[in-house]
């Protein structure tokens, strides 16, 4: 249920196979927390699931997970190495938002949509998105990115995509860019 184990003093989590769904905030605030083990019958990461669980150093999504709540693992600053399995299709807003401590990210190409500022994070440096994301609208909005290849299944730029990125020194845009909306590299 909804904040199951929040702020508790757990140190790992072995979801069981037999678990389809926990519910949002379950482990939000779980200090001490430093493993997650997924369920193989899991399909969402729900809202703010690991919010501040400020130990956790590494997270690895099983392609079984659809959906990546929002705020799922904000601010867990201790975070290194995020591993995105092919079968992710939905990442929320701000879903690893404030997590300062890991440098690269690999968007497989079956994630579908990228919500709001769902990787602004300052130590953020490379970005490896696969052909076949088609919308990062402001994922990335402030985030301290210094190039970034736009795959071909990308049509559109949205407002403010890449919006306070001071360290953005390359990008590649492909030929199936359509549109690039105002202030998309303000």
């Amino acid at each position: 249920s909804a904040s199951a184990f929040a702020s508790s003093g757990i140190t790992a989590v072995p979801i069981p196979n037999s678990v389809t769904s926990v519910g949002s905030s379950a482990f939000s605030g779980c200090a001490s927390l430093t493993s997650i083990k997924f369920s193989d019958n899991m399909t969402e990461i729900t809202n703010d699931m690991f919010h501040s669980c400020s130990k956790l150093s590494a997270v690895s999504i099983p392609g079984n997970i659809k959906k990546i709540g929002s705020y799922a693992f904000f601010n867990c600053d201790a975070l290194k190495e995020i591993t995105i399995s092919s079968g992710v299709t939905y990442i929320g807003d701000r879903a690893f938002d404030f997590c300062d401590s890991y440098t690269e990210i690999r968007i497989p190409g079956t994630v579908q949509t990228i919500g709001d500022g769902a990787f602004c994070c300052s130590s953020l440096k490379t970005v490896i998105l696969e052909n076949g994301v088609k919308d990062i609208g402001t994922a990335f909005w402030s985030s301290g990115i210094t190039t970034i290849e736009l795959p071909e299944s990308i049509e559109m730029l949205d407002m403010y995509a890449f919006d306070k990125c001071r360290s953005l020194t390359k990008i590649t845009i492909p030929s199936s860019i359509k549109t690039i909306s105002y202030g998309a590299f303000r």
